[in-house]
């Protein structure tokens, strides 16, 4: 228990340490406040099957130290990290091309997918959410057919972050109407992909995304705009409450039969696994493989009996983002990695202060948030993606005109056409 209370401790202390030096809810104020809240529930969790996890100190202290380290971009203030410039006439108009082709392509994907209103059935994901689960990817359901569907659902999958940077672009530009259909589109969209695969985590993380890029345009978001945003956020964080409530009960039964107990077990377990389960028994690791495992063509299920392969026993728990590295680079690696690619990501982000910038900013984002948890393997393609999708947007931004810096202001000011 002493273990587990120092590890709760140790992200307490630094929420307390960053709102005393920046007095400022912005993306470095969530991230810590998001790990230092499944701290705590690990915790928590802990004290309820205290023997089932038989802990050490060293690998909180570990996760702790690696935590600064992949998230140092996101403590520094934000504006010595976005230093975001005023738009041409002909940068407006690229955010604008990129969203209207983004819609049309999540209403292609809403009528043609397996996700349309038409195969939806509460009752069915009652009856059986886990095996739907696997039933769906078992039958790549999500795979198109046609040339169209290919082109629309690549695009939704790869230009994701920049729809929603795109949607408060249009806000701030007081294209308000435009800005908050897109944002709903995106929440309906994600809303159905998470229904039909019975996830709990994917809604809730998209909607901190959400609030994530609000937090980076905030200071340019006009009164009025921000009054629609609250009622929006209001009515997506009451159903994405009651959405993980219904999974929870149809998954596990009642909440009073065992289904809180499993709502808590979600939220509280991954750094007391990542702990006993990887940290305490890991004495091989994948050499890269997981990470790597698109360009090296290795097929997913070769990695699902890791325990067996590498000594470690964390089932199907989650790890953390830090976890799976160490299952694939061991701990020296994992540090070396955590030096590295934020270094790299944030000279990026300083070449293009533009909406390539705040795209890596929030892919970085999206995917540490997430990995309070787990990230699932094949990072390469999402890195991959990433940089394919940051050289459009660099080269576009570049060709369209000039931009003006703001200096030492993170507000946005914008021309139209």
């Amino acid at each position: 228990m002493f273990y587990a209370l120092i590890n709760s401790f140790l992200y307490i202390i630094l929420l307390m340490w960053y709102w005393n030096k920046y007095h400022k809810v912005d993306c470095g104020f969530l991230m810590v406040s998001l790990w230092t809240f499944v701290a705590v529930c690990n915790f928590f969790f802990y004290l309820s099957v205290p023997n089932e996890y038989h802990l050490q100190l060293w690998p909180f202290l570990y996760l702790f130290g690696a935590f600064l380290l992949y998230n140092r971009i996101f403590l520094k203030r934000g504006k010595e990290v976005l230093n975001l410039t005023e738009f041409t006439p002909g940068q407006s108009r690229i955010i604008d091309y990129i969203c209207y082709f983004y819609i049309f392509c999540l209403v292609v994907n809403m009528l043609s997918a397996d996700y349309s209103l038409s195969s939806l059935s509460l009752s069915s994901v009652q009856e059986n959410a886990a095996d739907s689960y696997m039933e769906y990817h078992a039958a790549e359901k999500w795979h198109s057919q046609t040339l169209l569907e290919r082109i629309t659902m690549n695009y939704a999958v790869w230009f994701f972050n920049v729809a929603i940077i795109g949607a408060f672009n249009w806000i701030v530009r007081g294209k308000n109407g435009k800005g908050l259909a897109l944002l709903g589109l995106l929440i309906l969209d994600q809303g159905l992909k998470s229904i039909q695969i019975a996830s709990r985590g994917s809604l809730f993380f998209v909607v901190l995304l959400f609030v994530a890029v609000f937090l980076i345009y905030k200071d340019s978001i006009p009164r009025s705009a921000k009054k629609s945003l609250k009622q929006l956020a209001l009515i997506a964080g009451g159903v994405l409450a009651l959405y993980m409530l219904a999974i929870t009960i149809s998954r596990f039964g009642e909440m009073d039969k065992g289904g809180s107990d499993s709502l808590f077990e979600y939220f509280g377990h991954s750094m007391l696994t990542f702990n006993y389960g990887v940290a305490d028994s890991l004495d091989r690791t994948f050499m890269g493989a997981r990470t790597f495992r698109n360009i090296i063509g290795l097929d997913e299920d070769f990695l699902f009996d890791a325990d067996s392969m590498l000594g470690t026993h964390f089932g199907s728990g989650f790890t953390t983002t830090i976890g799976m590295l160490c299952l694939d680079f061991g701990f020296l690696g994992t540090l070396a990695l955590g030096i590295v690619l934020p270094w790299v990501l944030l000279r990026l982000i300083k070449l293009d202060n533009s909406i390539g910038g705040v795209f890596i900013y929030v892919f970085y984002f999206h995917r540490m948030m997430n990995g309070v948890f787990v990230n699932g393997s094949g990072a390469d393609s999402a890195y991959i993606s990433m940089m394919i999708v940051y050289t459009v947007l660099f080269i576009a931004m570049k060709i369209t005109g000039k931009k003006k810096r703001n200096k030492g202001s993170n507000i946005i000011t914008y021309n139209e056409a």
